[in-house]
């Protein structure tokens, strides 16, 4: 295969400064960390949450993300992992997360932390709705910066390919049956792209233009991440398992797509309680007419009223609870 115009894959995966080794993929993986707190935080207090709750949350749910990462990532190849010895399993600096373990084990954790922590005056879910649709956009930024990790260790790129941004992978990393490949898909850089230009400016469209039911803007990120990785799976050449013919990846991302976008609509449909602005307030105005006979009428304003923004969410969830089915708070 004659190699065209490419993106060359960096020489070394490590910076070295004395006697200290610093893994790009660990750098990465770390500073996507770093934004996806950040941006969470920020979007939580704007709901109306502790955004210092949502930061010990949030590293909460990072810890057991990595382990929960790692772990679906080495289990189903241990063998291969261990092949240098046991400790392998915990060099996540080599490479190796998988990302829906990571999702799984990172949001048990951060629901019942925040079960744990509700806030007063607000619904007893209302902390792990306003926390998932806070890490809505946090994900899909941590992802956009965390694949590049995938870059430096020269993993998980995809087919063959000839197109200008093709990966060059040095041929100690070339699967078996591509050795004589020298060029691939990108897809670290394709799903890059994905959640940075497509999925965090999609949502934050719908956010903005439509009144989104609480806990729904996770289930849109989860809808259009999922779909992008049902498609990238198609050209990724890692070893997986598979079922039906499928990488087991991409089922999984399939019946995420499916049920996110079932209980979207639902949710949507069913008038679940949204969020109300900071900056709500409500005026109330009364005109009195004067009693038959008098010379005229005589208008009277009572003068505007503005009720607390915590009083308007529980009132709303009450008219919501009593016209449909009840959100999840």
């Amino acid at each position: 295969m004659s190699m065209l115009a490419s993106i060359p894959s960096p020489s070394t995966n490590t910076l070295s400064i004395g006697p200290l080794t610093i893994h790009y993929y660990g750098l990465l993986i770390g500073i996507g960390v770093l934004v996806a707190i950040w941006v969470t935080m920020r979007r939580f207090e704007r709901y109306g949450g502790d955004p210092h709750l949502a930061e010990t949350v949030s590293i909460w749910a990072v810890v057991g993300g990595l382990l929960g990462a790692r772990a679906a990532y080495v289990i189903p190849r241990w063998a291969e992992v261990t092949s240098g010895g046991f400790w392998h399993a915990f060099a996540i600096w080599e490479g190796g997360l998988a990302f829906f373990g990571g999702l799984t084990v990172g949001a048990i954790v951060a629901v019942g932390l925040m079960i744990a922590n509700k806030t007063p005056g607000k619904g007893r879910f209302w902390n792990v709705a306003a926390f998932a649709d806070a890490a809505a956009i946090g994900l899909p930024a941590a992802q956009a910066i965390g694949r590049w990790g995938n870059y430096v260790n020269q993993e998980l790129f995809g087919t063959p390919s000839n197109l200008p941004w093709a990966v060059q992978i040095a041929p100690q990393f070339r699967p078996s049956q591509y050795a004589d490949a020298a060029t691939f898909h990108p897809t670290f850089l394709y799903e890059s792209a994905w959640n940075a230009l497509l999925v965090i400016p999609l949502l934050l469209l719908i956010e903005k233009r439509f009144k989104i039911a609480r806990g729904n803007m996770i289930l849109g990120y989860l809808v259009f991440y999922g779909l992008g990785r049902f498609l990238l799976e198609f050209i990724r050449t890692d070893s997986a398992t598979h079922v039906f013919g499928f990488r087991a990846n991409q089922l999984v991302a399939a019946l995420v797509v499916v049920v996110a976008l079932a209980v979207f609509l639902v949710r949507q449909v069913s008038g679940a309680p949204g969020y109300a602005s900071a900056s709500t307030s409500v005026s109330v105005a009364a005109a009195a007419v004067s009693a038959p006979g008098s010379a005229g009428f005589h208008d009277e304003t009572e003068q505007a009223t503005t009720r607390p923004v915590d009083e308007i969410e529980r009132n709303d969830d009450t008219t919501a609870s009593s016209d449909g089915p009840p959100g999840d708070g």
